[in-house]
């Protein structure tokens, strides 16, 4: 594992045995470990390696979580969940005894969720502290966010949006890496653009036929004669006028749109 890599270590709550808090037809396990997922997905542009504590619907210990990110010698630890219980909204939390760079780091976090949370009327319930094993345990700035209620009716049909849940994750990748001060790599334009289209030089236009026994064409100036050996016709004016027009066509900028 290369140390010298910035590195954010992400965890869905729950798994396995352990479903979490449950409403109306929705498990938390399920919903954070999708949302985990996005968020991977979301740092993508950011050159980070982002790890998840579980791939799938596996229990995993409190323990063993923190022995993960401490391994993993992670920059930042975000543990996903969803709330229950007869509330509403959006909250984060930080251990009691969290230093001030990781007070700051949930501070950003918090308020880049929360602006996204906030066009949807969510509630801002506030950032908060507690002695949650994963914040006690783990080594690295960590930050426990509790994304909405499964019990709420509005806030469960939210969840089970997926464009929703898209749109959560990259509010809080985009909460990491402004926290973390982290800028998006530039894109590849020959990957995520369009590639330009090759120079073409105009093609040289091959003598056409004429209309009497394989002539070839030629400009000629009105009532003028031309024999060509076989046919002999006088050139009128209408005449001249297709013969000049012969193969001329609009060519466009050869070099195309640039991506």
């Amino acid at each position: 594992m290369d140390k010298g890599k910035r590195r954010v270590v992400i965890d869905p709550g729950h798994g396995g045995k352990d479903p979490g808090a449950v409403g109306l037809g929705l498990q938390e396990k399920e919903v954070v470990l999708h949302l985990a997922q996005h968020v991977r997905r979301a740092l993508g542009g950011y050159e980070v390696d982002v790890l998840l504590t579980r791939e799938t619907d596996e229990w995993v210990s409190l323990d063993e979580r923190a022995r993960r990110a401490n391994e993993a010698d992670a920059d930042l630890f975000v543990s996903l969940h969803c709330n229950a219980g007869g509330g509403q909204g959006f909250e984060s939390y930080v251990h009691p005894a969290a230093p001030e760079r990781t007070r700051a780091i949930r501070e950003v976090l918090h308020r880049r969720v929360m602006a996204f949370l906030a066009s949807y009327g969510i509630r801002d319930r506030g950032q908060k502290e507690a002695n949650f094993a994963v914040l006690r345990k783990t080594k690295m700035p960590a930050v426990l966010l509790e994304n909405l209620f499964l019990d709420h009716p509005r806030e469960n049909a939210l969840l089970r949006e997926e464009a929703f849940r898209k749109d959560l994750a990259q509010a809080i990748a985009a909460g990491i890496a402004q926290a973390l001060g982290w800028r998006a790599a530039k894109p590849n334009r020959r990957v995520q653009g369009k590639t330009r289209r090759r120079r073409h030089l105009p093609r040289r236009r091959s003598p056409r036929r004429g209309r009497g026994m394989g002539a070839r064409s030629r400009r000629v100036g009105e009532g003028q004669r031309v024999d060509d050996g076989v046919t002999r016709w006088d050139v009128s004016p209408q005449t001249t006028g297709d013969a000049r027009g012969v193969g001329r066509r609009a060519v466009s900028h050869p070099w195309g749109s640039a991506g």
